[in-house]
């Protein structure tokens, strides 16, 4: 329960937490019977509701063993469904929501990638169906109605989490009515009155708050990052690539204004934080933002893999025949890289806090993050090798976050095997197709050799996967996570479609 509150809880407010405490340690004041017969409804719910909280809580606690964190958690989240399943609902109800929003929390964790969507699904449908995707216009008391906008809130960030970790369609709407929940923390929430934060107290809602806005940034250029995709795969011009390059100010300003605006507890820049939860939530913001930076910058870097006319204009640039929008390609190209290299360090640097707070997050971060080193070194241009310096160090810090992960996280071998694997294969591709430096001069043969890796990747890795930011549909789900990782669907970009010549 403590685990579960000091690393989920601020992240994801699912419950009210004095209100679930206060019903939590009634159960074990009663006298009766612990028989399940004599139980209604409501309680079971409330009983299903406790089992996933402490099998969230099991899935992070560093005081359980590696070999017993699994095994303890998946009997709890498995009691839960027995105690309420989807089928078994013949109404709707708040506590409903909140139970199978947990459910998605505690799924992200494991290696069941449809059933997290498809429980992510019900969990909308109740939300839906209890109305709460329009605030509420009729007066009610300030605990229901804040409670209510968490709730809907976090059904949209799943599902946007959901949505770019898949590659699957965003299934909510986007237009949204509901206004943002208030910064007040749970113990000052009333049911008779507004209650406010006091004002020399910062409000663990403060994060919650920001990292709504920090979802939106990536939602709102989904639609541009698809166009340019498929662009750079179908088109010989650079037309989309030169659009996408203008709006990217704009897209990046957005992120910057939002993190400017952080309040002073979330910007780990003061003297030491007392709240071991605004340490987690400052560490999650900045790594994130971060990250939805390289979102920004990305997809110019595989448009260029991906595009030989994109190439070509880029070669000749350095022959003096520059367009503004070559020469700024190159530098966001350059950018896109040292960012990479950034959210790996600060990722790697910050592990004990991020993998409680947030390992699906940080595997996810991670990986893409290194298939874009990946990208990268095949373009001479960027000075990207794996084999030496600064990029050796952070190839191995990589390999250290997902190790740690391993006993967390069933998917993280999976990641390895999969970066290994396809490291392997890049390697080898240049090294059949790499100039002799005795026949030619190896400025003359870069055009060409890099065009012979591309060709001699795409031959390798096999064909037919989407992805969110380079291609047009979505593979169907796996179902498992470790697998994914080699199936590159799990993935923000897809290596198919970027190593095709």
């Amino acid at each position: 329960m403590n685990t579960y509150w000091r690393f989920s809880h601020p992240i994801f407010p699912v419950l009210h937490w004095p209100s679930f405490v206060k019903k939590y340690d009634n159960l074990w004041r009663s006298t009766d019977s612990l028989s399940l017969s004599k139980y209604t409804g409501n309680d079971m719910l409330l009983l299903s509701i406790v089992n996933v909280v402490l099998a969230i809580g099991c899935q992070r606690s560093e005081h359980c063993p590696a070999e017993w964190r699994k095994r303890d958690a998946e009997s709890l989240y498995r009691r839960s469904v027995r105690l309420v399943s989807a089928e078994t609902l013949d109404e709707y109800s708040f506590e409903a929501a909140q139970l199978f929003l947990l459910r998605v929390i505690y799924l992200q964790y494991t290696s069941f990638a449809s059933r997290c969507w498809s429980t992510l699904g019900v969990a909308q449908r109740i939300a839906y169906g209890l109305g709460l995707h329009k605030d509420i216009p009729e007066p009610t008391n300030q605990l229901e109605r804040e409670m209510r906008r968490r709730v809907w809130h976090i059904s949209l960030i799943m599902d946007s989490i959901a949505s770019y970790t898949f590659g699957w369609p965003i299934a909510t709407n986007k237009a949204n009515s509901v206004p943002v929940p208030q910064a007040v923390d749970d113990e000052y929430l009333l049911e008779e009155g507004e209650g406010q934060q006091p004002a020399n107290k910062p409000s663990r809602l403060d994060f919650f708050r920001y990292y709504l806005q920090l979802c939106e940034v990536p939602r709102e250029i989904t639609d541009r990052m698809h166009a340019l995709g498929q662009s750079s795969i179908e088109q010989s011009s650079t037309t989309s690539l030169t659009q996408y390059i203008s709006e990217m100010p704009k897209y990046c300003l957005q992120l910057d204004e939002m993190l400017g605006n952080l309040p002073s507890q979330l910007q780990g820049v003061n003297a030491p934080i007392a709240e071991e939860c605004f340490q987690v939530q400052g560490i999650v913001l900045r790594i994130r933002s971060i990250y939805v930076r390289l979102s920004i910058l990305r997809p110019c870097l595989l448009a260029t893999v991906a595009n030989r006319t994109i190439r070509s204009e880029l070669l000749r640039a350095k022959s003096g025949n520059s367009s503004l929008a070559m020469g700024l390609l190159n530098d966001i190209n350059k950018l896109c890289v040292s960012t990479a290299r950034t959210v790996i360090e600060r990722v790697h640097s910050n592990t004990h806090l991020m993998y409680q707070a947030s390992t699906w997050h940080t595997l996810r971060v991670t990986f893409g993050s290194a298939t874009v080193l990946l990208a990268a070194s095949l373009l001479p241009d960027l000075h990207v090798d794996l084999d030496q310096e600064p990029d050796k160090t952070v190839w191995e810090q990589t390999i250290a976050i997902f190790e740690l992960y391993m006993s967390y996280d069933i998917s993280a071998q999976g990641g390895i095997q999969a970066l290994q694997d396809y490291r392997q294969k890049f390697e080898a591709a240049k090294k059949r197709e790499e100039p002799s430096k005795n026949e030619i001069g190896r400025a003359e043969m870069l055009p060409a050799s890099q065009e012979s890796i591309l060709a001699s990747l795409s031959a390798e890795i096999p064909a037919g996967l989407d992805n969110v930011f380079l291609g047009t549909g979505a593979p169907d789900p796996d179902g498992d996570l470790s697998q994914a990782f080699f199936d590159w669907n799990w993935l923000d970009f897809d290596i198919t479609e970027v190593m095709r010549p």
